[in-house]
């Protein structure tokens, strides 16, 4: 269906004469779906044009019906014209009726003013007029898309030198990395933590594999990425460690940052690096999870834009011609961003935070595999990116993170139980963003990271306690 009149915003101006405007609570996304409600699209018709899924509309619409207290697509469109929120080209609707109001006398003529103001109120009013251009233009500066460097690198900032840390109960200092980073990735694999990539002091891009073996409490240098990558994705399945795209310095590039669209694969048995293929296009800060036989690549930016696809791969299928295996797109993020957290529980995914190229998130969503569904949870306490999320067996934690309009010096967890989050001190002074984090038994451990500096701290935290309890045979 071509949709031939188009919904109009209106943000200054009420239908309602006489009225004052009433402050519109619907969010940039809902006025969007609104706009398409009020010309008689359908659900289809909407997620087509928005390039969302018609379950994802639903949920918008759920919220709108919710703000507007309405019950039907054609109450909500009548309140969103008739409070001027929404207007239609060629169609009116009358306000509603106003109270009678009683005749009020003439005031008395105003005395004659001069023709022209004096210099102190010419000055005092282009000083207001300076004034509010400042904030009405103030916003945009601070609501543009980050330039590449400042998304993909910490090197722009100034150094302050590593936080002190202070222990706190449940937390415990182990092995430190051997070179300080940020924005690596990381996956458990048996019984070591594998950290992947990253970015070091000054900025450089690495290359290093390094696993820590849990049982002995000490790291191991491994064979390296075959070329340096931060800002990457890495899951493990069936024994092998892949990891996808991420962002580098070409040598000799004037352009500085480049994206890859590679996916590569870790023999742990052999040592060694093999490519896969690519992906389905450039990525950096995306999410990659295993789950069965197939890996799921969530989200990430582009160098323009922020993404919403999930795309399934299954290394597992053989291809008769021996060409690289394509990717699925099986679903679509609720919305676009990246440099958000993700784990895998059970069937489901848990995306937590993120970044949408303004600002940082507050939600946290859960993606059913096997059905494709959406449902929302409750929102973080704080907005957060670039933070690493882990599900303990009990729980899910959102840890750290931070980012371009906000700090975080806080991590929280999700209780299924209750369906709320709740926050829980850090032992790193101020923000804590781009840490690897994993979880077993029960332990959470972080590794690296950025607050202030570069870190190469490796921190472990007792999320929950599992006792073993004697079973009793009364035989």
């Amino acid at each position: 269906m071509v949709v031939e009149k188009r919904a109009e915003s209106g943000h200054d101006e009420s239908n309602m004469k006489g009225a004052p405007p009433l402050e519109n609570p619907l969010s940039e996304r809902e006025m969007e779906v609104s706009r398409l409600l009020v010309t008689g699209a359908t659900n289809a018709e909407i997620a087509r044009e928005l390039f969302i899924s018609p379950h994802t509309v639903k949920v918008h619409l759920r919220n709108v019906f919710e703000k507007l207290q309405v019950s039907s697509r054609t109450e909500a469109t009548m309140v969103l014209l008739q409070r001027g929120w929404l207007t239609v080209p060629g169609i009116e609707v009358p306000a509603p009726p106003q109270p009678a109001e009683e005749a009020v006398p003439e005031p008395e003529p105003l005395p004659h003013l001069p023709a022209r103001p004096a210099a102190w109120q010419q000055l005092y009013l282009a000083l207001v007029a300076a004034f509010c251009l400042f904030f009405l233009i103030a916003p945009n500066w601070l609501n543009q898309v980050q330039a590449p460097v400042s998304l993909l690198s910490d090197a722009g900032q100034t150094p302050l030198g590593p936080p002190a840390l202070t222990l706190l109960p449940r937390w415990e200092m182990r092995t430190p990395l051997a070179q300080a980073r940020s924005r690596m990735a990381s996956a458990l694999m048996g019984d070591s933590l594998y950290v992947v990539g990253g970015e070091g002091v000054g900025g450089e891009t690495l290359p290093s594999l390094d696993a820590y073996d849990l049982r002995i409490n000490e790291w191991q240098s491994l064979a390296p990425l075959p070329e340096p990558r931060a800002n990457l994705a890495a899951a493990a399945l069936d024994g092998i460690l892949y990891v996808a795209g991420g962002s580098y310095h070409r040598a000799g590039d004037d352009a500085g940052i480049v994206l890859s669209d590679e996916l590569l694969a870790y023999h742990v048995a052999d040592d060694r690096w093999t490519p896969v293929g690519t992906l389905p296009g450039p990525l950096a800060g995306a999410a990659l999870l295993a789950h069965r036989e197939s890996l799921y690549l969530l989200g990430g930016w582009d160098g323009t834009a922020m993404h919403d696809e999930i795309w399934r791969y299954r290394p597992s299928t053989a291809s008769a011609s021996g060409a690289p295996l394509p990717w699925e797109l099986v679903g679509r993020l609720p919305e676009a961003s990246a440099f958000f957290g993700a784990t895998v529980v059970g069937d489901e995914i848990y995306v937590v935070g993120g970044y949408n190229g303004q600002h940082e998130l507050d939600q946290a969503w859960v993606y059913q595999i096997t059905t494709g569904e959406w449902r929302q949870l409750a929102s973080l306490a704080t907005p957060r990116s670039g933070l690493s999320v882990v599900y303990d067996g009990l729980a899910v934690l959102a840890l750290g993170g931070g980012g371009w309009t906000r700090r975080v010096d806080t991590h929280e967890r999700y209780d299924p139980y209750t369906g709320q989050w709740s926050n829980f001190p850090s032992p790193v002074p101020g923000e804590w963003r781009y840490l690897a984090a994993a979880s077993r038994d029960g332990v959470i451990h972080l590794v690296g990271g950025w607050s202030g500096d570069y870190l190469d701290a490796h921190l472990v935290f007792q999320s929950s306690f599992r006792a073993l309890l004697p079973v009793i045979n009364n035989d």
